[in-house]
């Protein structure tokens, strides 16, 4: 079979559609051959506004089927889901005959090729992106070196790769967990990513252009060439992650780092540019129309909610199900008979509780810096 150079892809919730045809014309604007790949988690199948830069994939086309992604889909929520499923979003893409798979957070916005990305996953078969090149200062700026030790050493918004060992060995650490949950030691993939890179010698990518966002861009000296290109430390800025990141503020880089951001647009004024072009992209591909759609997953198919401690006592249910070689024994929420059948499982874990009561023994949310 042919091999067809580096592929392209993303996982996106149609809340992010905006966010995928900005990420889908910026990748186009300097790979002009390339389609964007998108493995959509939730609606009635691929966008209904699909463009020619966009193949649109559903979880079956990477390979799950609807009752394996019914189970992640309980597990976790839509952010933790959408990073559970980026090893089957690579493996599709080596499925489809590229022989580099890359993955590309949605919210990215790409300014100048990305092949050398391709050519160091090629040589070594996983490259990464790390969070910072320099020392952070301690200086109680957010992000600082602790927020890091909790997110790990690199961020996954940028993953290439040739390997389908380290594919399936992610997949399988992500199936159950891939929480963002900082009592149980977890960055949604982040950990495992930072775990992985020495088992399968990974290159770290230390080009300043590549993977630009608020954990990092204090130290990548932003500019501007004569012809109108950003650059970061004098070389061309490859991609910028606006995580975080609203374009109805765009004088704030990323409502993670409130209330003492490191990065600030309003005392940068390249980066002040940077943020007003892309809140422009956003609002003219729909941003407010997308991020009012609801999410399909936080229902179930009875129409009741699934609430976070659903989640968390059906992720409990399943990893014990797993240290016993037994089949799970939680029913499918998501389909009609499945929600009946998961209401009445609950019911017998809780006698005298609604199903969809708060558990006040439920651990808090997290409060910490995402750096995703």
């Amino acid at each position: 079979m042919q091999r067809l150079g580096i592929g392209f892809g993303t996982v996106a919730t149609h809340t992010f559609r905006a966010h995928v045809a900005v990420l889908a014309a910026s990748l186009r604007s300097v790979h002009p051959d390339a389609r964007l790949h998108v493995l959509w988690i939730d609606g009635d199948g691929p966008d209904p506004r699909s463009r020619d830069d966009v193949i649109d994939l559903t979880p079956a086309a990477v390979g799950l089927a609807d009752d394996a992604f019914h189970r992640l889909a309980l597990v976790y929520d839509a952010f933790e889901l959408s990073c559970a499923l980026k090893p089957h979003l690579l493996r599709g893409l080596l499925d489809r005959g590229f022989d580099v798979a890359c993955y590309l957070d949605s919210d990215l916005w790409v300014l100048a090729p990305l092949g050398e990305v391709g050519a160091r996953a090629r040589e070594s078969g996983l490259a990464l992106t790390p969070h910072v090149l320099d020392p952070l200062p301690d200086d109680n700026l957010r992000p600082g070196e602790r927020d890091l030790l909790v997110a790990g050493a690199y961020n996954a918004g940028v993953i290439a790769t040739t390997r389908r060992d380290f594919i399936e060995w992610l997949a399988a650490r992500t199936a159950l967990d891939c929480l963002l949950d900082l009592a149980e030691g977890l960055h949604v993939d982040q950990r495992w990513i930072e775990l992985a890179a020495p088992r399968y010698e990974a290159t770290t990518l230390r080009d300043p252009g590549l993977n630009v966002g608020h954990w990092n861009v204090h130290e990548r000296d932003l500019s501007i060439a004569a012809g109108g290109t950003y650059l970061a430390r004098g070389l061309p800025l490859r991609c910028f992650h606006f995580s975080g990141f609203s374009p109805h503020e765009p004088r704030v880089l990323s409502r993670h780092t409130a209330p003492a951001p490191r990065a600030r647009p309003d005392a940068d004024p390249v980066l002040a540019r940077l943020c007003e072009e892309y809140a422009t992209a956003l609002l003219a591909a729909g941003y407010d129309e997308a991020t009012a759609a609801p999410y399909a997953y936080d229902v179930a198919a009875d129409g009741r909610p699934i609430t976070r401690t659903d989640r968390r006592v059906a992720r409990a249910a399943m990893i014990a199900a797993r240290a016993t070689g037994t089949r799970s024994p939680v029913p499918d929420p998501f389909t009609p008979l499945g929600a009946k059948a998961f209401r009445e499982w609950q019911a017998s874990l809780f006698p005298g509780q609604q199903a969809d009561e708060p558990d006040p023994h439920a651990p808090p949310l997290p409060l910490f810096t995402t750096l995703t």
